[in-house]
């Protein structure tokens, strides 16, 4: 079974905006996401409310997202939402971003709203620029709506892709093919961005060494390359 991937739900709010529709919104939200196979890190013990809108928890939850090792934040937005209090715990963990809102409901009689989150992320967007922090998002839909859940699960896929490249060592065999440019790589680019190390080893060099395993150590080829080893790997 493979590992399944980490993710930090970290819903907001905004004081001028009603509390008890960004509760509502955060158990909705919360159990629309339970369906997908991650494990869900939330921030209930941070404050009575479990969502983030003051200034002071922020430290407390990059604490405890760095101590749960993380591998992407969920940041809906249960009404307004709090965008410069995202951005810092976005910027603080470097992983994988998502916004969210759920769309909002018509005005009351008076013209007020209870939530507005879809202004509330117009402004939290342009915070994760800010702070250089690339985010995806999902379109303001109810969290019943297929359109939210397909949207998580693909954040979910793509996290898990970027959890395994991190740190990832590539052995690369012989040179590239020389009128083939489109398979060059800029290694230097590769470990600055990546964390991708590529290690080169010439045909020659890779020939000689599996003549010597053939030689030596005949048993440790054969399971290396059975077909019984590479459906364990996979």
């Amino acid at each position: 079974m493979p590992e399944l991937v980490t993710i930090g739900y970290v819903p907001t709010r905004r004081n001028n905006f009603s509390v008890s529709a960004a509760l509502h919104y955060k158990e909705r939200i919360a159990e629309q996401i339970r369906k997908v196979p991650v494990r869900l890190v939330d921030i209930e013990d941070i404050n009575e409310e479990g969502l983030l809108l003051r200034q002071e928890d922020v430290p407390k939850v990059i604490e405890k997202m760095r101590r749960e090792n993380v591998d992407a934040l969920f940041f809906p937005h249960c009404n307004f939402g709090c965008e410069g209090a995202i951005g810092q715990v976005a910027a603080a963990l470097s992983v994988p971003v998502l916004l969210y809102g759920p769309r909002d409901d018509a005005p009351d009689e008076t013209g007020m709203r209870s939530r507005d989150s879809q202004c509330g992320l117009f402004a939290s967007g342009k915070v994760m620029r800010r702070h250089n922090v690339t985010f995806s998002y999902i379109v303001n839909v109810a969290p019943e709506d297929e359109r939210f859940l397909r949207g998580f699960e693909r954040f979910a896929r793509v996290t898990a892709v970027v959890k395994t490249m991190q740190n990832i060592r590539v052995l690369q065999i012989g040179p590239r093919p020389g009128d083939f440019l489109s398979v060059m790589a800029n290694e230097s680019e590769l470990m600055e961005k990546f964390g991708v190390q590529v290690f080169p080893i010439t045909l020659t060099e890779l020939e000689l060494e599996m003549r010597r395993i053939q030689k030596e150590e005949p048993e440790a080829l054969s399971k290396e390359i059975g077909r019984a080893s590479c459906r364990e790997r996979v």
